[in-house]
């Protein structure tokens, strides 16, 4: 009797732990993605921000979507009146996705999409990321012929801690995700500028180009900048 007993609570104790590590994958996977994607897709800054740039007029310019990298591209581009930067910090593929349209509508000249690395460090599967690339390109191929849509891939990382537990799990997923939109690009013939390649460093974001290991420097925006040269008019 006591060994059927035992035998019972062994087979409990598997089953809590199979559903605790089903739990926290779950979690890992689905929810806490989902939730920082809520926050930040739905938060007081990225509501104002996505009205402000809806109401500004884009009609023939130079158009960048993106993240808080964007962002601090247009400290840098500010002088060029045929540039729009659009970035939100925080921003997500799949919140950029949703509020591309207003903006598109507006027939810019040619647009420039810079975005994922939150997604990354949020724990988005490459899955996911890669669909809701695939869906921006369908969609701003509805506005703008192939060789007006140019994009960039995610940069490198370098943080210590305090984004993600692993640096270098990070950067393997960036790497297969930035292998991932290059394929897109080819299959759709939209351009692709392989950002990741002139700022990596043993395998790292250089650490003279960032600030924090994921944001960059004035360094590292004059390098990005050079990268653009060839597809930007002058001042």
């Amino acid at each position: 009797m006591w060994d059927r007993i035992r035998q019972y609570r062994a087979r409990w104790f598997i089953l809590i732990l199979i559903s605790l590590a089903g739990g926290f994958f779950i979690y890992k996977a689905w929810i806490r993605p989902y939730a920082i994607f809520k926050k930040n897709s739905e938060s007081v800054e990225w509501k104002f921000k996505a009205n402000h740039f809806n109401k500004l007029k884009h009609h023939g310019k130079h158009v960048f979507f993106g993240n808080s990298l964007t962002a601090g591209l247009g400290a840098y581009l500010s002088g060029n009146a045929s540039v729009s930067v659009c970035g939100i910090n925080g921003d997500f593929t799949g919140s950029l996705l949703r509020r591309m349209d207003t903006i598109l509508n507006q027939q810019p000249g040619s647009i420039y999409i810079e975005i994922g690395i939150n997604d990354i460090l949020a724990g988005l599967s490459e899955k996911k990321i890669l669909r809701n690339y695939r869906n921006i390109i369908k969609k701003a191929l509805r506005y703008l012929p192939p060789e007006h849509i140019i994009l960039q891939s995610i940069l490198p990382v370098s943080f210590k801690e305090g984004w993600m537990s692993d640096p270098d799990e990070a950067n393997r997923i960036i790497c297969s995700v930035n292998e991932g939109i290059r394929t897109l690009c080819g299959e759709y013939k939209v351009i692709f500028i392989d950002l990741h390649r002139i700022f990596k460093r043993d395998g790292r974001l250089a650490e003279e180009l960032t600030s924090d290991g994921v944001h960059l420097t004035d360094k590292g925006y004059l390098l990005w900048l050079q990268q653009l040269t060839s597809f930007l008019p002058a001042r």
